[in-house]
């Protein structure tokens, strides 16, 4: 494992990233715009819950 801090954003990158990638595979593979605005829907609450928490604990640190 490597000895870097990781960012408090870390886990709206990595969802973000997930969701370009799970939405490109499925507008080349399958075309069902469904499918896509459901991995924008869980991108989207994974970001609003990474950022009220990351604000929480910036609050609670100071």
């Amino acid at each position: 494992m490597s000895s870097k801090k990781l960012s408090r954003w870390y886990l709206t990158i990595a969802s973000t990233g997930a969701f370009v990638v799970a939405a490109v595979l499925t507008l080349l593979f399958d075309l069902n715009v469904y499918t896509t605005l459901g991995f924008l829907t869980a991108a989207i609450i994974l970001f609003i819950t990474d950022a009220v928490r990351v604000i929480y604990t910036k609050k609670k640190s100071t």
